[in-house]
């Protein structure tokens, strides 16, 4: 019953924020049980919140959750999963903040996976500007992410995976910039990535044996 009622105060929070912008956004969110505290605000139009396919829930699963969004501009779209396990796994910490401020950015943030549940979590993705596409995949064990862009048509991936604590820190102040960070093995590995310029690419690889 505890989970039941969860997931329709989700679905409710959801279809406020739908109705109170402007009618063409959308937000189909699926909570499945815990600490829950669910915030979505779209002002624009055509800003999307849904599942990585087109059509499902974004999900968001259990334990700590927190999960806050906000969209602003026009044609954002969020994909969400968070916890997992084959979804309706653990999530353990979590807590996500999205926003994009600008127009036609796209974020996709999964947390865990099949074998992982993200545990300690933390998941932000904050961009300020337009076109901006940031992937994130945290399966390890205590995950922690932080992307902050200011600019526009930059693509960021974040990757972490294995048992360690993988923590990645990415400040972007420019555009059209590639970058990407990959975190794996069972032990710690930590990145402070910050880049101000344009037309740039940085990949970084990180392996805690």
């Amino acid at each position: 019953m505890f989970k039941k009622d969860i997931k329709l105060m989700a679905f409710i929070a959801s279809a406020m924020f739908w109705g109170s912008g402007a009618s063409a956004n959308d937000a189909y969110v699926e909570q499945i049980g815990d600490n829950t505290t669910v915030n979505i605000t779209q002002y624009g139009s055509g800003n999307k919140v849904e599942g990585m396919l087109p059509g499902d829930p974004a999900i968001i699963a259990g334990d700590g959750n927190v999960v806050s969004v906000s969209q602003i501009g026009v044609d954002n779209l969020l994909k969400l999963s968070v916890g997992n396990n084959n979804i309706g796994g653990p999530g353990t910490g979590v807590t996500v903040t999205a926003t994009a401020d600008g127009s036609g950015n796209t974020q996709s943030i999964m947390c865990g996976g099949a074998t992982g549940g993200c545990q300690a979590s933390t998941i932000t993705s904050n961009t300020s500007g337009n076109s901006n596409n940031v992937t994130q995949f945290l399966d390890g064990n205590t995950a922690s992410s932080i992307i902050n862009i200011t600019g526009g048509s930059n693509t960021l991936n974040h990757t972490g995976s294995g048992a360690g604590a993988h923590t990645g820190n990415i400040t972007v102040v420019g555009s059209t910039n590639n970058i990407t960070l990959t975190q794996s093995g069972p032990l710690t590995t930590n990145a402070t990535i910050s880049h101000t310029g344009s037309n740039n690419t940085i990949t970084v690889n990180q392996t805690g044996q």
